[in-house]
């Protein structure tokens, strides 16, 4: 991440949780469900034009499953509190490093103003395992 494409998917998204009413409450439907993991990159994907929703919807099949519940849980927690929420594409630190060894990164830092999200990968470069490790650990 930290590519044109991806900091604009996750600007996107971050407008989506922040401000889309509609979507706000999607994404709290599917906290509360038994969804399929990917249905939070979906409500995200539905929502931009077919070419670039392709391309999220593609990446989030590789990333791990729980990563669009552990992003939503984190925007239900700012929101409930009344905080900003904010969720951004890093660059990794080390890009060759990542790629060679399929690296995701996510971290969160929470303070009293706020609840930020941190995402690092590098596109398309993503271990085969925690993209089909059991759905289980998803829900």
């Amino acid at each position: 991440m930290g590519t044109p494409e991806c900091i604009e998917y996750m600007d996107v998204a971050e407008n989506l949780f922040n401000h889309d009413r509609g979507f706000q409450a999607e994404m709290t439907a599917l906290l509360t469900s038994d969804c399929d993991p990917h249905a939070f990159s979906d409500a995200i994907a539905r929502r931009l034009p077919t070419r670039e929703a392709e391309t999220l919807r593609q990446e989030f099949s590789e990333l791990p499953h729980w990563l669009g519940r552990t992003i939503t849980q984190h925007w239900a927690m700012a929101h409930a509190a009344g905080k900003r929420f904010e969720l951004e594409s890093v660059r990794p630190k080390d890009v060759l490093g990542a790629a060679r060894d399929r690296r995701v990164e996510l971290s969160v830092a929470v303070d009293d103003n706020a609840v930020v999200v941190h995402l690092s990968h590098v596109a398309t470069r993503h271990a085969d395992w925690y993209a089909t490790a059991p759905l289980a650990v998803a829900r």
